[in-house]
This record gives C-alpha cells, structure tokens and sequence, in this order.
C-alpha cells in the first residue's frame, strides 16, 4: 500500500491540458468521433456530440429522441501503462534507498518521454423536432500528464498535471432555411493538481502516507458556446457547408485552477456522392482564429483535416471509418452501433510542442456506449 496515493493521484485528480509540462491547447472535452475525424466536426453535427464541438451541429440530428445512458471512453499514451507498473514496483521495494535508487532508474529510462490518460463518461439526453433541437449531458472528465526530467533535483523529476472536470451542459438549437444556430450552457467544477516532485518527495509521499491535499487547487466556473452553420447550396450534390463557433464566451476562469480561454474556430464540409447505403463526410477546420490558447502561432499545429465513411447505416445499425490528419499528425478510427450497443477504436496525437512535429503524443481510445 506505499504507493497507494498514486491512484487517487490519477483517478481523483486527472489532468487537463498540462501547461507547465508542455504546449498542448486547453479544451474542455473532444469527442472520439471528432477526433477520429482529424478532430473536425464545426461544420458536420448530426450528433448529441455537437454539444461540445459546434451547439448549431444538433439541429442536423435524426428527428425523435436519442437517449444515451452510458458513453464512456478511456485512452492513454503507449508508454503510461508500462511507467505506472514500473512505478509501483519501484515503491514496492523494501526500503527507501532502494526506492530512491528504482525511481531514479526510471526517470533514465523514461526521460523526456510524455505520459497520457484520459478516463470520459458523459451521459447524454437529446431530441431534434421540426425546427428546434436541445441536448443536456453530464461531463465526468479526468486526465493525467507528465513527463520525467534527469540531472535537476534530488535524483531526478517527475512533473504531472492532474485535473478532473464535472458538471451540467445544457444545449439548443434552430434550424431555418439554411441556417443553423445553436448555444451551450456548461457549468463545470474543476480539481487540479500541477506539481514537480523529486525521487525522495516521492519516496517521502508514500512513508508519510500520501496526503498530497496541499497540492489540490480547484475552482468552479460557467460558459456559453455559440455556434452557427450555413448550407452554401442546397441543391448541389456536394452539399458543401461551413460553419463557425465561439467557445467558453468570457473565459472558462477556475481561479488557481486554471483558465480555459475564449476561443474561435471555423470550418467546412462536404458531402461526396456515395453508392447505395454509404454516405461520405469530408471537412477541415482551422482551431483557434485569433491564437488565444497558446503563445505559438503555427498555423498547421491549429488545422484540422478529415472525413468519415458510413459502410452502412440506419437508425440502430452502423458501421463508420474515420481517418484525418491533427495537428500533422494522422487520426484514424472504426464505430459500430448495433442496437443499443455503441463501440469504437480509435488513435490520434496530441502535439506537445511548440509546433506541429516537434513532439507528437501517439495516443489510443476505447469508446463504449449504450443507448436508444
């Protein structure tokens, strides 16, 4: 049990976007879906999902009641699992050198590398009639970051930044013509812990029991989400659309726990002809129009290109591949709905750097859904 503490660590205090470990842009919540699609989904919609990438998307909803009890993801970096093993068997040694000397063995072999868990459950209600759509969810997100450091401290560094994120979000939309707009409301309560520990401070957590409360800051705070898309021509067998989005209007301000800006993003798709029960979605988006989440100014760390391809679909059968390129990096993914049951694979990089291709985080999501 010496090393007990590091699972509240990451379960109670998962992290967000970790600023003090690297230049990944803040979000509040990406869907799987989107993400697959090269994270893309402002000019798309047609799912309770549009909630949190585009409010106006909901408007493009199957009409009647969606009801989606369960819809939980969970990922990680491919090197997370085998650090946290390693980990907890460098705690499990008998004594404290022999801890220190383990963990310090570990920040050599693990130096520089970026470590990523995500954990999402976000329960959905949603119905479309003929010209207003409204969703209400409850977001439960926890994440965790860190990386090691060598040659600073006593024996090394580990620096993390742990958050969870929970609360109500509200969400409605119009549909007139060729309009669509759309608002979210999200009231979120928000639990960080963003620290730098060294091999003994660790060693010392686990003998003194682990009581890391100190370093817990949270904050509560409330945003809106404004959105709108637009039908280029109607008539025209590509259906091209844009559409456009203002996210967490007046900041997302948790106090000591962080701050999630205000931010704009705007994009396109269009829908290829298709065969038979297939449909085609392409889009492209570029995050972030007036560079407010971060300092750097990259422009293709901020563009966003994908698609998807329904093989089949009905209202309770489909089957959907998604590839796309974020941030430069490759996105791709697979979903299946049958029934009440929805479940899907998907890989996508989070850029870590100042600029797309500097330092890529291959990350790997489970999603598992229920509903109606």
């Amino acid at each position: 049990m010496r090393w007990a503490w590091l699972p509240c660590v990451l379960a109670c205090c998962f992290a967000g976007p970790a600023t003090a470990l690297n230049q990944s842009y803040p979000v509040v919540y990406q869907s799987a879906r989107a993400l697959g699609m090269g994270g893309t989904d402002i000019a798309i919609g047609g799912d309770p999902d549009a909630l949190f990438s585009n409010p106006a998307g909901l408007g493009r909803m199957e009409p009647g009641w969606q009801t989606l009890p369960l819809v939980a993801t969970v990922g990680s970096s491919r090197r997370t699992e085998s650090f946290i093993r390693d980990f907890r068997s460098a705690l499990d040694e008998d004594t404290p050198e022999k801890q220190r000397t383990e963990l310090s063995a570990l920040v050599r072999n693990y130096r520089g590398r970026n470590l990523h868990a995500d954990g999402n459950v976000v329960p959905n209600i949603s119905w479309r009639g003929e010209d207003w759509a409204i969703s209400a969810a409850w977001l439960g997100t926890a994440r965790f970051d860190g990386r090691t450091h060598q040659g600073f401290g006593d024996q090394g560094l580990i620096s993390l930044d742990a958050r969870t994120l929970s609360g109500p979000v509200l969400g409605v939309a119009h549909q007139s013509g060729r309009w669509s707009v759309g608002a979210a409301v999200k009231t979120l309560r928000k639990r960080r812990v963003r620290e730098t520990y060294s091999v003994r401070e660790l060693v010392d957590l686990t003998e003194d029991g682990g009581d890391i409360s100190d370093d817990v800051q949270s904050g509560h705070a409330s945003a809106m989400d404004i959105g709108i898309q637009y039908d280029l021509a109607p008539g025209y067998h590509w259906r091209p659309r844009v559409g456009a989005v203002i996210r967490n209007v007046g900041d997302l301000d948790f106090g000591d726990a962080g701050r999630i800006p205000q931010s704009v993003a705007a994009g396109i798709a269009v829908e290829p002809p298709a065969s038979g029960t297939t449909r085609v979605q392409l889009s492209a988006e570029y995050a972030d129009l007036l560079h407010d989440l971060g300092e750097d100014s990259d422009h293709l760390k901020r563009l966003r290109i994908g698609g998807q391809w329904y093989l089949w679909e009905r209202r309770r059968h489909a089957l959907a591949l998604r590839a796309g390129l974020y941030q430069r990096a490759p996105t791709a993914g697979v979903d299946l709905r049958v029934h009440m049951l929805r479940i899907g694979l998907m890989t996508y990089a989070e850029e870590q750097g100042a600029f797309a291709g500097q330092d890529s985080d291959r990350r790997y999501v489970l999603t598992v859904g229920l509903g109606l």
